[in-house]
């Protein structure tokens, strides 16, 4: 897939265009190509960072929290805010995290590490909010307080955070799962920024596609970001992408 992203003849509205084709060279038809933003710059944009799965076998207990230059082989600039994280089973309709939304303070948090740590009010209105910064020489690790697991039940975690472009490579979330002998199994969501899906456009006979859109305002910061179109692939062609940069100023 080839891609072009620039300027359009809308006054701060930008296009993204391109052709998909097959290893021979022949256009795509109908092909559904999906476009999304993706900052490069800025403190990024809230978003929620989900993870599904099954509570593993002998776990009994469990700790969600994050790492940073640290239990990860990484080294990066980590900034980032966590406002609340939770999780749910089967058993359970509502979150069983102790103090995941920080309501009492870090009552019950474990952090360790050089790096900086600032809880205060929430920049989005009520509530809480935990501002995270580290160098690549220092490190941060958070867990929650525990709470009780049982092994078979399906789960979803999600943290609710903005998470800087720039922490891409220093670090993820974690759910750690434990048991009567320690650690069982850790789930890891790896740091990234927030992307904004653009929807979907068809190509044409030529298999051409083209998006005339302007940037989502103020959830986006300015500078650079990403322009991706992807196809996810069918039953004959196999997925492709292409992605350019545009400046938001």
């Amino acid at each position: 897939m080839d891609m072009e992203v620039g300027p359009s003849e809308y006054v701060g509205s930008f296009r993204a265009s391109g052709k998909l084709t097959d290893q021979t060279g022949r256009p795509i038809s109908g092909a559904a190509i999906r476009v999304t933003l993706t900052p490069l710059e800025g403190p990024g944009t809230l978003e929620s960072y989900t993870r599904t799965g099954t509570v593993p076998t002998g776990a009994s207990r469990a700790t969600v929290g994050f790492r940073a230059n640290t239990e990860c082989g990484c080294e990066g600039t980590v900034d980032l805010t966590l406002y609340d994280v939770t999780f749910a089973d089967d058993a359970t309709s509502t979150s069983i995290v102790p103090n995941g939304d920080f309501a009492g303070g870090l009552r019950g948090w474990a952090l360790s590490g050089s790096g900086t740590r600032h809880l205060g009010a929430s920049d989005l209105g009520d509530g809480a909010m935990l501002q995270v910064r580290a160098s690549t020489r220092q490190s941060l690790s958070a867990n929650s307080p525990g709470f009780a697991v049982a092994a078979g039940q399906r789960f979803m975690v999600t943290f609710d955070a903005r998470v800087a472009p720039a922490s891409v490579g220093g670090g993820y979330f974690s759910l750690v799962f434990g048991g009567s002998s320690g650690e069982v199994a850790r789930e890891r969501i790896d740091f990234a920024p927030a992307s904004f899906a653009l929807g979907t456009r068809t190509t044409d006979q030529g298999g051409s596609f083209q998006a005339t859109f302007h940037p989502p305002g103020v959830e986006l910061a300015l500078g650079r970001v990403r322009v991706e179109a992807r196809f996810d692939g069918d039953d004959q062609y196999l997925p492709a992408s292409a992605s350019g940069t545009i400046f938001v100023h």
